[in-house]
């Protein structure tokens, strides 16, 4: 499915990480340091890129990118699984639907009694 997903590896002697039972080159890496490996899936396929940092690295270099081999195509997110419009969640909330609206009336109500 379109999307993708994150790694975390230790660089080997060989300046290689494993990934999903398959070695990769990353040069310019040390043995021993540790990189962020992000899988990218797409419509036109997967892509493997080896980064010196994480995503929330004031400053990031990109150290490797792969084609990353896959046997089945690639589908899109389907609808269901994509992320919700953030909605207020409180009962009280005054953008809610009819029962909400009556209920924070009554529990309004209720709290003006407790004076």
């Amino acid at each position: 499915t379109v999307g993708q997903v994150h790694f975390i590896r230790k660089v080997s002697a060989e300046k290689k990480i494993e990934l999903l039972n398959l070695d990769w080159d990353v040069p310019g890496t040390q043995p021993k340091q540790g990189v962020w490996a992000t899988l990218q899936f797409t419509l036109q396929g997967a892509k493997l890129r080896i980064y010196a940092a994480a995503p929330d690295a004031p400053k990031r270099k990109c150290l490797a990118e792969h084609p990353f081999p896959l046997k089945e195509p690639v589908l899109p997110l389907r609808e269901e699984f994509e992320r919700p419009i953030p909605v207020e969640r409180s009962l009280l909330s005054s953008s809610a639907d009819p029962f909400r609206l009556t209920l924070k009336k009554q529990v309004m109500a209720w709290l003006s009694t407790m004076s």
